[in-house]
């Protein structure tokens, strides 16, 4: 998606990421926040016309696991569960969307949706007692990121691929950083600093005698 104007956001406001920029510091019980464009109905259809967040609870692995008993496919320790009430979940439409940390004026991107839970067999809608979002959990795969972010291979070395608790300590030894990664190239850069704005083009010549016409300045509507 691409902005008709810039967003003119401060540093602070932009998100990091987990295990890539520092240390998001959650735990089970915590309230995070669910960021979508899904449905805001049961069986709705279509998506939502604006980008909404609502906030739920961090649920336990165990409260995870315990709610998609069939699924033999996830290892719930790269996973994390959110949710678990009536009336506030993600839904439809809502699969990539991110669930959000605040942590130190930071927000902090902890995961990201994959599906709903098993359970309850009983009701399949979201946002029932006892259904919990399951997101991939951010942290668990920064070191493929970070390669791919820095255009280079990624190898793993043993199974299950994922990454260190700390990694985000081999890429910033000396403590987490605030800095918003700017991109140089389609690589991130760390230590990249944005280039100079080019000055203006000079203004046309105009004949002397010559009536100049009348300029048109397209202005774009804002989202």
């Amino acid at each position: 998606m691409e902005l008709a104007e810039d967003a003119n956001l401060a540093p602070e406001d932009y998100a990091v990421v987990s295990n890539l920029h520092g240390d998001a510091g959650y735990a089970a019980g915590d309230t995070v926040t669910l960021i979508g464009w899904g449905v805001t109905e049961a069986e709705g259809k279509g998506g939502s016309v604006m980008l909404r967040k609502v906030d739920v609870p961090l649920a336990t692995r165990q409260q995870c696991k315990d709610a998609n008993p069939y699924d033999k496919f996830i290892d719930f320790n790269n996973v994390l569960c959110t949710g678990g009430g009536a009336g506030k979940d993600s839904c439809q439409g809502d699969s990539g969307g991110a669930v959000v940390n605040r942590k130190g004026g930071r927000n902090w991107v902890i995961g990201v949706l994959s599906k709903g839970s098993q359970m309850p067999t009983t009701n399949p809608n979201c946002g029932v007692e006892g259904r919990y979002g399951v997101y991939t959990e951010i942290a668990r795969y920064t070191e493929w990121i970070a390669a791919i972010m820095e255009g280079k291979e990624y190898k793993c070395n043993a199974c299950p691929c994922v990454a260190p608790t700390e990694f985000w300590k081999t890429r910033y030894p000396n403590g987490p950083t605030a800095k918003v990664m700017p991109v140089v190239n389609s690589v991130c850069d760390p230590d990249a600093t944005s280039p100079p704005a080019p000055p203006p083009p000079p203004p046309p010549a105009i004949d002397v005698g010559a009536t100049p016409g009348g300029n048109t300045v397209n202005s774009a509507g804002k989202p």
